[in-house]
């Protein structure tokens, strides 16, 4: 398992539109349909638990980043910092 994780990734390399980047793309946005579909007229209680819960994902994917350039490492305060869109929006 250590060799997903690693710095320096030895596998294929990442093909842009490949299949798998594809199925992960169609992946997300069913996702996303099925929530918009089940949730649509939902009571606000169920509709708050899930939003707490995407917010639970992103902050578990931001923590999860830092740990790992951490971990191998790539942290450094200058590259780290939350000043990208993606980390301030998180």
């Amino acid at each position: 398992m250590t060799q997903f994780f690693a710095k320096d990734w030895s596998g294929a390399p990442f093909i842009f539109f490949g299949a798998a980047h594809i199925v992960a793309l169609l992946v997300v946005v069913l996702l996303n349909v099925f929530l918009i579909w089940r949730y649509k007229n939902a009571p606000e209680k169920a509709r708050r638990n899930v939003a707490y819960v995407m917010a639970g994902v992103l902050w578990a994917n931001e923590l999860s980043w830092h740990l790992w350039n951490a971990f191998t490492g790539q942290w450094t305060i200058q590259t780290m910092l939350p000043l990208h869109l993606c980390s301030m929006l998180v």
